[in-house]
């Protein structure tokens, strides 16, 4: 990021800064832009995650899992209670418990990045509501703090349809964030959905075999072999 451009996303957040905010506390300021900028330069990383829905009524649903994500390569994979999905150079998998259905699509020659896209931006730190732009329109500091060396952020989205606020609590001795918290909402029938989106436990260094698809099929004499859910329907592109 251009120095001009950091100076100026500064001007902005200051000004969205509360009014009772020291002169001290401004002074960490560019400190707090370098853990946003780094939290979005993140490109190979793994974390956990929890996701929880609070529907109208206050009834609760939370769903958690782990995830890995190489961006230069494009890759990734998920593991949660509702399913499994592996995108790698060559291929697609998918496991849908609830569906009992299993997906497997080989890549080359599809349109990888129109069909499977979106599920770079849902498993990436690096989704639209982190570019600079967006911080820059819509972004204000509501509070932060530099306590040795842990940052801690949290912004509100103003007139941004559905993101709410982001919470960043960020390790600068490891590079890594100890936690990002991010609230959305729905309007629905009945009222809002809330949807906050937790992730923990982050770290650069991935198991080599973390997007390896031998666990779960394998191809014997033209055809897709499942070595798990071998009872689930099964969507095959080859």
């Amino acid at each position: 990021m251009r120095l001009s451009r950091i100076i100026n996303i500064s001007l902005l957040v200051l000004f969205a800064l509360p009014q009772a905010c020291r002169a001290d506390d401004r002074e960490q300021l560019p400190k707090v832009l370098e853990v946003l900028k780094s939290v979005r330069s993140m490109t190979t990383y793994g974390y956990h995650y929890q996701v929880k829905n609070i529907y109208p009524g206050n009834q609760e649903q939370t769903i958690s899992g782990d995830a890995c994500i190489d961006l230069p390569r494009k890759m990734l994979w998920e593991k949660g209670a509702y399913s499994t999905t592996i995108l790698t150079d060559k291929w697609y998998y998918k496991a849908e418990h609830e569906q009992q259905l299993v997906s497997v699509i080989y890549l080359p020659g599809q349109d990888k990045e129109a069909q499977l896209g979106s599920l770079y931006a849902a498993l990436s730190l690096n989704s639209a509501f982190l570019q600079d732009s967006t911080i820059e329109r819509y972004g204000k500091i509501l509070s932060f703090s530099v306590q040795h060396n842990i940052v801690s952020v949290k912004m509100k989205f103003r007139n941004l349809p559905a993101l709410d606020t982001y919470e960043l609590v960020f390790d600068l001795a490891r590079n890594l964030p100890v936690s990002i918290l991010v609230r959305t909402f729905y309007a629905g029938f009945g009222g809002n959905t809330v949807q906050e989106i937790r992730c923990s436990r982050f770290r650069k260094e991935i198991p080599a075999d973390c997007f390896s698809v031998q666990p779960y099929f394998e191809i014997k004499s033209g055809a897709v072999a499942l070595k798990q859910y071998k009872n689930y329907k099964r969507h095959i592109e080859l």
